[in-house]
């Protein structure tokens, strides 16, 4: 998961999931915490970045038809989507509540594990506001066209 979310994941602020992503990242989120056992931690770090963070991939939609405003009028709807690279170091442990006791890690804090992922960030451009988390895509897996083109 990305680094923006984690610390929100790990400490099972659903409300707050709600402003940093939408479309399927965020119901993926929001699924993963109400499913996280109550009677374990995450204890989750970035570490810092392996490579710059690189942006692959521009895409802007223009469409006339897609909403309409309280006038009944149409609306030009224009919504841009970046596709982005993170290469950073992380480490995630997870935690018995109760005994303190390791369950799992990936990665330490003396050594941490390279995580890649790529993030597809959304905007709609005509309104002022932040760019959300769009979808996570893995390499090696066909894009899904429907999860992109639904906004």
């Amino acid at each position: 998961m990305t680094l923006v979310i984690t610390p929100y994941y790990r400490s099972g602020d659903l409300k707050a999931i709600g402003t940093l992503a939408r479309g399927r990242m965020e119901e993926e989120v929001r699924q993963r915490i109400r499913d996280l056992p109550k009677n374990q931690m995450m204890v989750w770090k970035l570490h810092g970045e392996a490579s710059p963070t690189q942006c692959l991939s521009i895409r802007t939609i223009d469409d006339d038809n897609m909403s309409s405003s309280s006038t009944k009028r149409k609306a030009k709807l224009l919504v841009t989507q970046v596709l982005m690279k993170f290469d950073t170091h992380q480490s995630l442990m997870i935690y018995d509540k109760k005994t303190g006791r390791l369950l799992a890690s990936k990665g330490t804090p003396e050594a941490p594990t390279r995580i890649v992922e790529y993030m597809v960030l959304e905007k709609r451009m005509q309104m002022d506001g932040r760019w959300y988390i769009r979808d996570q895509l893995y390499p090696g897996t066909s894009v899904k066209r429907t999860a992109l083109n639904s906004f």
